[in-house]
């Protein structure tokens, strides 16, 4: 492995950071007007499959995914084999914390749970204790107060959202505009502790990119075939869970989205550690496994329009649209490709008219992410005189994109 680019991987850390920040003001701000302007047909709609204030879409996603990148930032502190023994339990636990929190956003646990105030006290206090224990292991062990304030108000602003709820519940709302404002402030207050906490667990990050860690980032993908185990082995639990909590596809749906979102660090990993310099077929890459993450939530079960005589699953051409696009997104680049993706998606597309099966189409997204996991990482050969082709053409096209 050669020497890590501290350079670059500190520019592509700021970069990704600075959008999340940006794409968070926006989801804000969508989110407000999404109230402001209720009851406007198909804008309305839109808005709220954007916004912070709805399940089961894209804004759901984003704060779900958020939580997810800090629950493996928090995982490299306990993967540094230089911390304490305190320091790595306090991160290991942290890192389950929000491993939690990012399942409650999307799948809606809490809400679940409150049907019955014991159970949600229950969950409430369990997760106090293990956050108690955590930060007191991590201040045992010497880690800086910067951080540790951090995390601290991360969760108080979290507990506010509580209060804001229960101040929202016992009102009447009556002007759409106020109450969206009352919408911004309280997602806006959630979506700022979510970044906090970014910001307060990525130092874990770049102390090992910095100590050449191979990783780094990704520490809890290290052991691939275990993961792939585990991932496999959750499949039918999360499809299962769907027929409990509130909102159909939520357990099933973080899954998939999860998966998705550990391909694309799998790809940015041999960037950050200076292995690979960043290309724009990686970023096709990148761009790809994103937007597979966030269909696999934003892609609704209802949506069941009538095509041809019949309803069809708009989830299952979104998969089956997947599968279409990877070969190509493979190829070009430079990953190995499959001839299984077109069968599977005429399959998936033929399965898309029996659209009223929920066990069916909250089981196929999670196994096709699990599949392209397993897939990603294992490279092209290096001579391919076609792959050096699509690199060309894409590099040609991508020239003319901003990004590049």
């Amino acid at each position: 492995m050669g020497p890590v680019n501290n350079s670059l991987a500190t520019d592509v850390i700021r970069s990704w950071h600075r959008a999340m920040i940006w794409v968070s003001v926006v989801l804000v701000a969508i989110t407000f007007a999404s109230y402001a302007w209720a009851h406007h047909g198909v804008l309305s709609r839109l808005l709220f499959w954007f916004g912070l204030g709805g399940e089961n879409n894209f804004g759901a996603w984003w704060s779900g995914m958020l939580l997810l990148i800090s629950a493996m930032q928090a995982y490299d502190g306990f993967g540094d084999p230089d911390n304490l023994p305190g320091a790595r339990r306090g991160w290991l636990v942290m890192s389950a914390i929000l491993l939690a929190l990012s399942f409650d956003e999307v799948a809606s646990l809490h809400e679940f749970l409150s049907a019955d105030k014991s159970y949600l006290l229950v969950f409430g206090v369990t997760g106090a204790l293990l956050l108690a224990y955590s930060v007191s292991q991590l201040a045992l062990s010497n880690v800086p107060w910067r951080i540790l304030t951090l995390i601290l108000l991360s969760f108080t602003l979290f507990g506010s959202v509580g209060l804001q709820e229960m101040y929202q519940a016992s009102r009447t709302w009556n002007d759409p505009v106020t109450y969206g404002v009352r919408a911004l402030i309280e997602e806006g207050t959630e979506i700022a502790g979510m970044l906090i906490l970014i910001f307060a667990t990525r130092a874990n990050t770049r102390v090992l990119l910095n100590k050449h860690h191979p990783d780094a980032l990704i520490a809890a993908t290290r052991g691939k075939l275990p993961l792939i185990v585990a991932v496999g082995a959750l499949v039918p639990i999360m499809a299962g869970a769907t027929f409990i909590l509130p909102y159909p596809g939520g357990p099933a749906d973080w899954l998939a989205a999860g998966t998705y979102l550990l391909c694309a660090a799998r790809v940015l990993h041999p960037i950050l550690i200076g292995t690979e310099v960043l290309r724009q077929r990686t970023v096709l890459l990148l761009g790809f496994y994103l937007i597979a993450s966030a269909l696999s939530n934003g892609l609704k079960l209802s949506w069941t329009p009538e095509i041809f005589g019949g309803p069809i699953s708009i989830r299952g051409l979104g998969n089956a649209g997947l599968l279409l696009t990877a070969n190509v997104v493979f190829r070009m680049g430079g990953r190995r490709t499959t001839i299984w993706f077109y069968p599977t998606a005429v399959a998936v597309l033929a399965a898309s008219f029996w659209s009223t099966s929920q066990l069916l189409w909250c089981t196929i997204p999670g196994c096709l992410a699990l599949w392209m996991f397993a897939l990603e990482g294992q490279s092209a050969p290096a001579t391919s005189v076609r792959l050096r082709e699509f690199d060309l053409e894409l590099t040609r096209r991508l020239a003319r994109l901003p990004l590049a």
